[in-house]
């Protein structure tokens, strides 16, 4: 069965490019266009329809860590990957609470975190 990654992040370029390597291991890639908290929780409350969540931690709509405050708050047992210009104290703050997380600082080759995602998704 297909695993199914969710990304959230504003860089079009980057999600085409993630979308392609992805493919190539055979993993669907499903890029959430709006990037809005309010709009993305029924896409999170979906149970075991994602099996890994891609989250860009700056982006201009909505902060990625709003998403990880949601997820610990709620217990949703899904892996995370979180995508970082830099590590600050409310990030590793809202990492604590996630079973499966693993962050990646920009800027990073896309190799790496294709490796991650591969052993989370294992």
């Amino acid at each position: 069965m297909k695993k199914r990654v969710l990304f959230v992040g504003d860089e079009e370029i980057f999600r085409i490019a993630l979308r392609i390597a992805l493919k190539r291991k055979k993993i669907d890639l499903v890029a959430e266009a709006d990037r809005s908290l309010k709009n993305l929780i029924p896409a999170l409350d979906v149970n075991d329809f994602y099996d890994l969540l891609i989250i860009d931690i700056s982006m201009p709509e909505m902060s990625g860590i709003d998403v990880l405050e949601y997820l610990t708050q709620e217990k949703k047992d899904i892996p995370v990957i979180a995508i970082t210009d830099h590590m600050h104290h409310d990030l590793r703050f809202f990492c604590s609470g996630i079973r499966s997380i693993r962050i990646i600082q920009k800027p990073f080759d896309q190799n790496e975190l294709i490796g991650e995602v591969l052993k989370l998704l294992d």
